[in-house]
């Protein structure tokens, strides 16, 4: 008797989880779309488990084909790991993002290509910047409740950088490298070696929302008079030909 109870117990344990694994996508949206907040789904298709959307609008920015797989395993070490992509056409990403006990976001394995143009409204400069950044991140922890970034690993390339209507052609390849240290995150900036300017330098991020970054440019193609005209609004060099940088700020 104790027997036979103990198989009914763990088929009706198995016929939930699978029904829960199997639950449309598009009806459990219809359940927890208004508790999303900034995060808004469109033809959405497939499973809870495994599912996809043909556009969705994360703090109005827009993404198309969205991709998502839960890993069931990651819930047995107290966090939910999901696998996700997304493909603009110019623009695309893939990675897996896992939410833990300590609600905090972290993010592995990411891997994304975008146009510096779709940045321009964050960035607030006023001149428009062209190219594409090439991410590779390997791991980034983000706290919500602090809206900050307390740990990241991985590489930021601009590739064919250049600033339209100042610089006539491609400036290079540029690369952050982005790492961690105590409470701090730090960028060492560096130039791919083959383009007309040459930058180097270190950025550093604090908890309390200040950065400064230390660094130093030079003209490397003596015939590239636009870059040089760009470079002599930023000071006069030293005796190496390079112009240092410091600049402080919050975020």
């Amino acid at each position: 008797m104790k027997k036979g109870l103990a198989y009914a117990a763990i088929g009706f344990l198995a016929y939930i989880i699978f029904a829960v694994v199997l639950l449309p996508a598009d009806r459990v949206y219809g359940w927890i779309g208004q508790s999303l907040g900034a995060v808004k789904l469109y033809d959405v298709s497939g499973t809870i488990w495994s599912g996809a959307a043909r556009g969705a609008l994360i703090d109005g920015r827009p993404l198309r084909s969205v991709k998502w797989q839960i890993r069931p395993w990651s819930v047995f070490l107290g966090k939910v790991q999901i696998g996700w992509s997304f493909d603009n056409g110019d623009s695309w990403g893939k990675g897996v993002a896992a939410l833990g006990m300590n609600k905090m976001l972290g993010l592995q394995d990411v891997q994304a290509q975008i146009p510096v143009s779709q940045l321009q409204p964050m960035l607030r400069l006023p001149v428009q910047l062209e190219g594409v950044l090439a991410v590779d991140v390997d791991d980034l922890d983000y706290d919500p409740a602090t809206q900050l970034v307390t740990q990241a690993t991985g590489i930021v390339t601009w590739n064919d950088a250049g600033v339209a209507k100042v610089t006539d052609a491609s400036l290079g390849t540029f690369r952050l490298t982005v790492t961690s240290e105590d409470d701090k995150i730090l960028g060492q900036l560096q130039d791919g070696g083959e383009g007309p300017l040459s930058a180097n330098g270190n950025l550093v991020l604090t908890p309390d929302r200040k950065w400064t970054f230390q660094g130093e440019v030079a003209l490397r193609d003596p015939q590239r008079r636009d870059v040089a005209n760009v470079l002599n609004l930023l000071g006069r060099p030293n005796a190496e030909g390079k112009i240092p940088l410091q600049q402080t700020g919050t975020f």
